[in-house]
């Protein structure tokens, strides 16, 4: 494994993966002698992403009352929305990278987790913001469009970063990937769909992950676009009346790095890119049968979204459901955890979708209230790991040499030495009721 260049390796596709979003811990789940750095808070980042009018609602006209007021307010009738960024219809694919998926590989290789999502009404540019036009429209995935989204904008810039690394940098960096959705509350490794209902496990040593998910390794971009483009063909999409090539599934995409140092501690990190299938009303997208069945689940899983959310900032509230649905369970680090969240809350100036795009700006608005505790994950060598023990060692025999002497002075001074502990437990003993 060479510095600049990911680890190349056989895929262990049947090992487990870590955990979604704690990657403080080594692949057989041990904590590897982590030392984080000192953990700072940091809300959700929240970005509300405006989409041009389709034909059908240029076509329909009429005046929604939700327009863009600058770059951080959303206008619908009298009510203002603010966020930490608004983006209309005109702004880029680029641009978005810029604002959000550089700043997010750029913490992954600092050693922190980061998660970036996207939330809105089924059509409203979810799969466009994350992938791209090929993602949205359910073509072949070409990841060197103008359009191309925020997934392959990182994955690219990642590597440009890694190659671009001082020459003087002698870090080595291995890369795999896993690729899964959640189809009716059933875990699905999109990697080998044969596995079409992983569990979720989580402790208290090793965080939350997906039991028996593939882990490909990836050399370079190309590698990971084409884990995508396999992974993207056996996905669960279909037409509604809202939507040609619906979602009907939560995909997420995890990319996990691993820093080896040259003074042989490592930083382990993730990116989590997860493309969240949108809500629906029924009446709307003329579902039946079978995707009624997706319909009814999807809303289920995005109402236990915004009940984790709505629990997260209330004051006292000291449950949080995130075992209510797959999605919440599978999301916990990146929603109060140990990770730098980005959401993306995608709507429509449309008259004909105000209702489903207000509900999007509110969950948008509460989301923002979530703060996260974060910190950069680093792991020790042995080495420096054995040096550590010896120097608390050495400190414990200090402090023992120095509480022998403090007896020794106190008993030449004629004071006995007196137990704090049986001190206090006579003194609750003795005390009048």
């Amino acid at each position: 494994m060479a510095a600049r260049q990911a680890a190349v390796a056989p895929s262990d596709s049947g090992a487990a993966s870590p955990a979604l979003s704690r990657t403080s811990s080594t692949d057989d789940g041990s904590l590897g002698g982590v030392v984080s750095e000192a953990p700072t808070s940091c809300r959700i980042r929240v970005i509300a992403r405006m989409r041009p009018l389709n034909p059908s609602e240029a076509a329909a006209g009429g005046d929604s009352g939700i327009a863009v007021v600058n770059d951080t307010a959303v206008r619908v009738g009298k009510q203002v929305y603010t966020f930490d960024s608004v983006l209309g219809p005109d702004v880029t694919q680029k641009r978005i990278h810029e604002l959000v998926g550089a700043a997010a590989v750029s913490d992954v290789l600092q050693g922190y987790n980061s998660t970036i999502f996207a939330y809105g009404q089924t059509g409203s540019g979810k799969t466009f913001t994350m992938y791209g036009e090929q993602g949205a429209k359910g073509r072949p995935w070409k990841p060197d469009t103008d359009t191309r989204g925020v997934v392959p904008r990182c994955v690219a810039h990642m590597f440009r970063r890694i190659r671009d690394a001082p020459e003087e940098d002698s870090t080595e960096y291995a890369i795999k990937v896993s690729f899964l959705e959640i189809y009716n509350e059933r875990v699905r490794d999109l990697l080998n769909p044969a596995k079409g209902n992983l569990r979720i496990r989580e402790n208290a040593r090793r965080g939350v992950w997906v039991e028996g998910i593939s882990a490909e390794f990836a050399t370079c971009e190309a590698d990971v676009f084409h884990i995508i483009r396999a992974g993207s063909k056996c996905r669960h999409v279909s037409r509604t009346n809202m939507n040609e090539h619906s979602s009907r599934s939560h995909c997420v995409l995890v990319i996990h790095l691993t820093q080896s140092l040259p003074d042989g501690s490592s930083k382990v990190s993730q990116l989590n890119l997860v493309d969240l299938a949108g809500s629906e009303r029924v009446l709307r997208t003329g579902a039946a049968g079978t995707t009624l069945d997706e319909a009814k689940s999807i809303n289920q899983s995005l109402s236990a979204l915004g009940n984790c959310i709505h629990a997260l900032t209330t004051e006292g509230r000291p449950h949080i459901p995130y075992r209510d649905s797959k999605l919440t369970h599978l999301l916990k680090e990146s929603l109060g955890g140990n990770t730098k969240t980005v959401l993306f809350v995608t709507g429509s100036l449309s008259a004909l979708n105000e209702e489903e795009t207000v509900s999007t700006l509110r969950f948008g608005r509460s989301a923002k209230a979530i703060k996260n505790t974060v910190h950069i994950n680093r792991q020790l060598s042995y080495a420096q790991l054995t040096a550590k023990l010896d120097a608390l060692v050495k400190y414990v025999s200090l402090v023992e040499r120095e509480n022998s002497s403090l007896k020794h002075q106190l008993a030449l001074a004629g004071i006995e030495p007196r137990d704090e502990h049986t001190s206090r437990g006579s003194s609750r003993e003795h005390t009048p009721l």
